[in-house]
């Protein structure tokens, strides 16, 4: 195996793109031909296509950010799939960041089963720190089973949420994360050095400051928080999910994925195994 094909065999490990499958689905196309000659595969190439479009979004957004929603409850899927079979057999896990920089209303972050008619989905909303989980018990006439649970508090900085929030997806669990931008406190003899960031996710911003634009109110990252493996993957048929934003309002937004990648069980999964998850029956319905 050749390096590339190595490399990108390892940083996407768990993922696929649409469209283009898993990066070494060619190795199976290969092997099912009839042709005596193979293809050959210019995997340095595949793996550039794969780190460029791995952490974009599906028309009609484009890109790996938006800035502008033009209708109210407009879902934004990102071109990412993750593999659920594959990440069930691996030692590792992935884990999928976004940053909102600006954010005038209300979105969440979501994984979607399509497999089974788009009905079967989890979502996150940060603002409330809740967990939604949605799945299809019928198809007709169709029925869709609703539960929540809220293992975090709501956000209390008089805001929308503006931050960092996380999806890791390790075996069949799920969990994910945020990170408040909060005010910031006066802090005596220069910034500190934040020693609550697990490796593997970002501490920085993707955004610089709006040019021209004082930042009257100043703010800075808070700690990272995680709801623990709050959910198990029962209530997916298929095994492909589909990550995506949702907003509820239209209007103008700053929002980029950060992060797509494979982890290894570090202190990000460490974090969320401290937060052992919540039985079946703290599912409140809906």
């Amino acid at each position: 195996m050749g390096p590339w094909r190595e490399l990108g065999a390892s940083a996407y490990r768990g993922m696929e793109l649409e469209r283009d499958g898993t990066f070494e689905q060619p190795e199976s196309a290969d092997i099912q031909s009839n042709s005596r000659k193979l293809t050959r595969v210019d995997w340095k190439g595949r793996f550039q296509h794969f780190k460029h479009n791995i952490p974009t979004f599906c028309t009609p957004f484009g890109g790996h950010e938006i800035t502008c929603v033009a209708h109210p409850d407009e879902v934004a899927y990102l071109r990412c799939r993750l593999c659920t079979d594959v990440v069930r057999a691996s030692t590792q896990g992935v884990y999928l960041e976004v940053e909102v920089a600006t954010n005038p209303d209300n979105l969440s972050m979501a994984v979607v089963d399509f497999e089974a008619g788009g009905c079967s989905s989890v979502t996150f909303s940060p603002d409330t720190g809740a967990v939604i989980r949605e799945r299809k018990v019928r198809e007709a006439p169709r029925k869709v089973e609703g539960a929540y649970i809220q293992p975090l508090p709501t956000v209390t900085t008089g805001r929308p949420f503006h931050g960092l929030m996380g999806l890791y997806l390790c075996k069949d669990r799920l969990a994910f994360f945020r990170r408040c931008q909060v005010p910031a406190a006066p802090v005596e003899g220069g910034a500190q050095s934040d020693s609550n960031t697990p490796p593997g996710l970002a501490g920085g911003r993707f955004f610089p400051p709006l040019r021209g634009r004082p930042e009257p109110d100043r703010t800075e990252m808070g700690p990272w928080e995680t709801t623990g493996f709050v959910s198990d993957l029962d209530w997916a048929e298929g095994r492909r999910l589909t990550p995506c934003l949702a907003f509820r309002d239209e209007g103008a937004y700053r929002v980029a994925w950060l992060v797509s990648k494979v982890e290894s069980r570090g202190k990000l999964h460490s974090a969320a195994e401290a937060m052992v998850g919540f039985p079946q029956e703290l599912f409140g319905t809906r």
